[in-house]
């Protein structure tokens, strides 16, 4: 098995036994690494597994909730839709929720 720098720098992601970080090695596809700069603003979604941020300099601002709460957040659960696990709420226009 080959190992890229990220696996060899982080072992616990690419480890074939459960830990904190995966829970379900075998269906594990590797790690994903994301990185943004200034004024980069991702679409609310809904992620299926678990999810780490570091933060290397300034602030970034997260809403979290509740995987039961997605049906509130107009959170597209078709599978197969382009926007699958996405929301279609603009939260840049939130004063629309009133709930």
């Amino acid at each position: 098995r080959k190992w890229s720098f990220v696996s060899l720098d982080l072992p616990s992601f690419s480890d074939t036994k459960a830990n904190f970080f995966q829970f379900e090695p075998e269906k594990q596809k590797g790690i994903q690494c994301r990185f943004g700069e200034r004024g980069v603003t991702a679409a609310t979604h809904y992620d299926a597994g678990r999810n780490m941020v570091a933060m290397m300099k300034g602030a970034k601002r997260y809403i979290l909730s509740p995987p039961k709460e997605c049906q509130k957040f107009g959170v597209v659960p078709i599978r197969g839709h382009p926007v699958f696990r996405h929301s279609l709420l603009n939260f840049a226009h939130i004063n629309y929720l009133s709930e």
